[in-house]
This record gives C-alpha cells, sequence and structure tokens, in this order.
C-alpha cells in the first residue's frame, strides 16, 4: 500500500499514513482470530501515526509538501514563482 501511494502522489506522507489507516482493516479481513484482537492497537498506532504527521497533513493540503525526488523546499519555490 506505501508503495502504491508513493508511487501515484510521489508523497511519502502519504503512502506512511493510508498504509498505516489500512493495515489494521486489512489485518482484520485477512487475519486470524487471534491476529483480530492486536486490531484496536493497531488503530491506536494509526491515530497516534496520523497525530505525529499532522504537520504533513496541512503541507497535503495547502500543496506545499514535498515530493519524493525533489529537492526539500523546491515546492515553496516553486509557489513563489507563480
Amino acid at each position: 500500500m506505501f508503495l502504491a501511494v508513493v508511487a501515484a502522489t510521489r508523497y511519502v506522507s502519504a503512502g506512511s499514513m493510508a498504509a498505516a489507516v489500512l493495515f489494521p482493516f486489512l489485518v482484520w479481513i485477512t487475519g486470524e482470530a487471534g491476529r483480530r484482537s492486536w486490531c484496536w492497537a493497531w488503530l491506536v498506532l494509526a491515530a497516534v501515526l496520523i497525530w505525529r504527521h499532522r504537520d504533513n497533513l496541512r503541507r497535503l493540503l495547502t500543496g506545499t509538501e514535498n515530493r519524493f525526488g525533489q529537492p526539500a523546499g523546491s515546492q515553496a519555490k516553486e509557489r513563489e514563482h507563480d
């Protein structure tokens, strides 16, 4: 999931968040009963990861997040030239 989102968007943070959010559901769908008991823990960890990426979310929403393969800060420089 991570690689698919990064390949499609070139945003590493979007790939991380998508994988974190989908992982508990994938465990539930494909997991055995023993693994399913961990789904709540995975959901909590996914929420923590989203919380930790809140600055990345803001930058994604404003279009200033750096894309994979671009030098750091190049998004902001491109906006200055528009």
